[in-house]
């Protein structure tokens, strides 16, 4: 899940396909990987700025989150 933030209100939907289509574009294997079960469909998700993950001591935003279950 790609998680962008948006400060005024969400992006319209066609925004959305061309940020897909051009990660396809840039890595042609994508989605053939992801029909083969190897790694997930791209998805993005956009969330108010407020809501991307900070570092509290920084404030600089996380830029990858593991969000895997803990074993």
């Amino acid at each position: 899940i790609l998680r962008l933030g948006y400060t005024v209100e969400q992006p319209p939907a066609e925004l959305t396909a061309r940020l897909i289509e051009a990660v396809h574009a840039a890595r042609p294997d994508y989605p053939q990987y992801a029909a083969a079960g190897v790694i997930h469909d791209l998805a993005i998700e956009w969330v108010p700025r407020g809501e991307l993950v900070t570092n509290p001591r920084t404030g600089k935003l996380r830029q990858v989150l593991d969000g895997r279950p803990s074993a």
